[in-house]
């Protein structure tokens, strides 16, 4: 199952969408133990080969996760927010999506804080959801190291005042797979989504291209892309749009160099960053999607690091799961995950309309 292998088109939609999703999920899950530690900790701690297997929580029984897939699963809500209040033109959508976005993040804000009044300040958006889900699952309403920008910025927009950072942290990529699955083989409308769900929190311009390159990708690789089309078709979207220094353009660049290169995998994702920062979170991601021989092999690279181990481990996922579909993930890794259920269940229903309101 290697980059070498191209696109396996025989794949269902509906199993990249899942595979997507619980990818996210479980990279993010094998990350989240050891997300604050250097590698030399995590193999002091697992062994020379590092963290190689879900650690399950000793009150559930499951691998948690963070708060990556939280807010990812917050971001397929607000789509589906903006799909309950357009009519069929996905243009229309497209206006509402940074409204719904940001309903759904202070809805995620309301899981993880004391704002009594939140839930009057989303209802005042105007926004409904008609569609057979809610997001009351109590995981979701755990504290599991909310990223600082994330927080500020929705507290803020919670008083009704406007969001001001230069932050281009890896809180806004590591969320917005689901803008790509929004528009399956259309990356130009998929990076506008990725973008507006990203830039309701962040506000550097790389981390809009960071975001918007991710949900490229994703959007590409649903298409049928292999992993390398997608990622050199984006740098075109990105060689078009950059406004910045091109920052994510040269780190995804140099992911792929890195994987022509055959250097060892540690040393090439020393050379990439840590990604704590949306760049090196998505070039990490990128590298060990594109050199793993199975899913399995490309998030446990994505997690053995200094850095963000959760973040490069969901985007990492959110990728191979999508480009190899649901079955290749681990049978005992979906089955330890927490959410899962609940993760199938909203996935399941974001493709149904996905397919009824664009595919169709």
């Amino acid at each position: 199952m290697g980059e070498n292998n191209g696109c396996s088109c025989a794949i269902t939609s509906l199993d990249r969408y899942l595979g997507c999703t619980l990818g996210g999920a479980v990279g993010d899950a094998l990350g989240y133990p050891v997300e604050f530690y250097k590698l030399d900790e995590i193999v002091s701690c697992y062994g020379d080969s590092g963290i190689t297997d879900l650690q399950l929580d000793s009150r559930t029984g499951k691998a948690l996760i963070s708060d990556d897939t939280q807010m990812t699963l917050f971001t397929m809500d607000g789509i589906l927010t903006a799909f309950s209040n357009g009519n069929s033109d996905a243009r229309e959508w497209a206006t509402l999506l940074p409204k719904a976005f940001e309903a759904s993040y202070l809805k995620w804000l309301y899981t993880q804080t004391e704002f009594s009044d939140l839930p009057e300040r989303i209802a005042g958006y105007g926004l409904r959801n008609p569609y057979d889900y809610a997001m009351d699952a109590p995981e979701l309403f755990s504290n599991r190291e909310p990223g600082r920008t994330c927080l500020s910025a929705l507290i803020a927009l919670a008083k009704g005042e406007a969001v001001y950072n230069d932050s281009k942290g890896c809180g806004g990529v590591m969320r917005v797979a689901p803008a790509g699955l929004l528009y399956p083989d259309n990356p130009s409308m998929a990076y506008d989504a990725g973008v507006r769900a990203a830039n309701v929190t962040h506000k550097h311009q790389t981390s809009d291209e960071a975001s918007g390159a991710m949900a490229s990708i994703i959007s590409l690789i649903v298409g049928g892309k292999s992993a390398r089309q997608a990622v050199r078709q984006t740098l075109m979207i990105l060689e078009s749009r950059e406004l910045s220094k091109g920052e994510t353009a040269a780190a995804l660049l140099h992911a792929l160099e890195l994987a022509d290169s055959k250097a060892a995998v540690r040393e090439s994702i020393a050379a990439l960053g840590e990604g704590w920062v949306a760049e090196e979170a998505l070039a990490i991601a990128v590298y060990c999607a594109i050199t793993a021989k199975s899913f399995r092999q490309g998030v446990l690279h994505a997690v053995n690091h200094d850095g963000d181990s959760d973040s490069t481990g969901a985007i990492c996922g959110n990728i191979l799961g999508a480009l190899y579909g649901v079955q290749t993930i681990p049978a005992k890794w979906r089955d330890n995950l927490e959410l899962r259920g609940f993760i199938e269940h909203l996935t399941s229903v974001f493709r149904c309309v996905v397919s009824a309101k664009v595919l169709l």
